[in-house]
């Protein structure tokens, strides 16, 4: 096993990886053995606070679809006892979540029954003008590139819909007596909006982006995404998968293929649910439960607003390295060198010396 995990290293770090530069956005590092696995229930819960002022901002992450992070959701906020709250929901989701029940999936069925997916589809459609049939075309492409590049699973929009951590952190803010700001869906009316007001949809540069202008790479990762969505149910990923480095791998791999959708869907949505968090709603403890795809970006607002420095490990340096396991493998070459020495009688070439990682002049690559 230690061969295997300094062999995987070796090749980490002999070939050119975005992950090498963005340290967030890689799953390969993990598989390899380069860094510790954050798992879903650490990476998807932030607690930032201000030294100064002594505001606390409990952000909780969710893709709608898990039971037992749903249930962890509402210990974690119970025990916080925030004096205001913010969930990623329509303003009206309250009505139509008063749905007795304890699941994840019941509740998200009971919810599609109940009216809600019908009442936002209605409050977003537009006149079939030109301009509106023009865009459900290229959007109803984008959704079925994405399905065919990524083998995306059918009932992929139940992370976009509000689900049961949704409603445990609305009924807790009821309960308490608090401010409850409702930031709209995902696809909300604001969302769909933003998504018509961008004039780069086109159908074809999705295409052109991903079989001409991304590294190997890049493809051969979304090769290895689409074994995991083809072998797995969706909420056993969302328990398990998707953690933070998994979730920045999706964000970055959606602007490399649509850059302008990308913007107007995760950082500017990201932005605008910031603002409302500081500007409508007071107080020193404050929850949001939002969708994990905007944690990132509103950890980096909050902190830049609060005057706290983000603290991040250098990209190049190597503190994040399996040092013991490419000690390892730096001895298992050496004794290959050994022994073909002694079996050739000869020492090896300078050119092959300048070639191999094992030697003194080369080893500062390791730090």
């Amino acid at each position: 096993e230690l061969k295997l995990m300094a062999l995987t290293t070796f090749k980490r770090l002999h070939y050119s990886h975005y992950g090498a530069v963005i340290r967030d956005s890689t799953h390969n590092v993990l598989l390899d053995g380069v860094m510790q696995p954050r798992c879903v229930e650490s990476s998807t819960v932030m607690h930032l606070v201000d030294p100064q002022t002594s505001e606390e901002l409990l952000l909780i992450g969710t893709c709608n679809m898990s039971t037992k992070l749903a249930h962890r959701t509402k210990a974690l906020a119970e025990k916080f006892k925030p004096n205001a709250v913010l969930v990623q929901a329509a303003p009206h989701f309250s009505e139509y979540a008063k749905i007795d029940t304890q699941c994840a999936q019941t509740f998200h069925e009971e919810l599609v029954r109940s009216g809600y997916v019908d009442y936002q589809e209605h409050l977003t459609k537009k006149p079939l003008t030109l301009r509106e049939l023009i865009f459900q075309y290229r959007k109803n492409v984008a959704k079925f590139w994405l399905h065919h590049t990524l083998r995306i699973p059918e009932n992929w929009y139940s992370i976009f819909l509000p689900g049961l951590e949704m409603k445990f952190a609305a009924e807790l803010g009821i309960k308490l007596g608090t401010p409850i700001l409702y930031a709209g869906d995902a696809f909300g009316i604001q969302g769909m909006e933003m998504l018509r007001l961008e004039k780069d949809f086109d159908v074809f540069k999705p295409l052109w982006r991903y079989w001409c202008g991304m590294a190997t790479s890049w493809v051969s990762e979304v090769k290895d995404v689409r074994k995991i969505f083809t072998d797995h149910k969706l909420k056993d990923l969302t328990e398990t998968f998707f953690n933070k480095d998994q979730m920045a791998w999706f964000v970055r791999f959606a602007h490399k293929i649509f850059p302008a959708q990308t913007d107007a869907c995760i950082h500017q949505r990201s932005e605008d649910i910031f603002i409302r968090l500081e500007s409508q709603l007071d107080g020193k403890k404050k929850l949001a439960v939002v969708n994990q795809w905007h944690m990132e970006d509103i950890e980096k607002l909050w902190r830049k607003k609060h005057g706290i420095e983000i603290i991040r490990p250098a990209t190049s340096g190597t503190e994040d390295l399996p040092l013991a396991e490419i000690v390892a493998y730096m001895k298992g070459t050496d004794h290959d060198r050994h022994a073909a020495e002694k079996l050739t009688g000869t020492t090896m070439a300078t050119e092959s010396r300048q070639n191999v990682p094992y030697f003194d002049e080369n080893r500062s690559h390791f730090g």
